[in-house]
């Protein structure tokens, strides 16, 4: 089985006061490794660091736990592009 290291230097979340940072981080990687194994592995990766700008749905209100998965989703997302 390979290995893969996902490493996010900075995540802003404008619009949001101070978030859990914990909480999102345990919470996105809970998130892509549930991803990973249910594809079976990572997409096809490209590679190279980038910045990822998206619209969500979350509000301010929204639980560590849910930004941490939607985080997630988006790199898991944006990696296979």
């Amino acid at each position: 089985m390979r290995s893969v290291r996902v490493e996010i230097q900075e995540l802003v979340l404008d619009g949001f006061d101070r978030a859990d940072e914990a909480g999102v981080r345990a919470a996105a990687a809970r998130e892509l490794e549930r991803l990973v194994a249910a594809d079976h592995g990572w997409p096809a990766a490209r590679g190279d660091a980038s910045t990822i700008g998206v619209r969500t749905a979350l509000t301010p209100a929204s639980s560590s736990s849910a930004v941490g998965a939607e985080v997630a989703r988006i790199v898991h997302g944006e990696l296979g592009r």
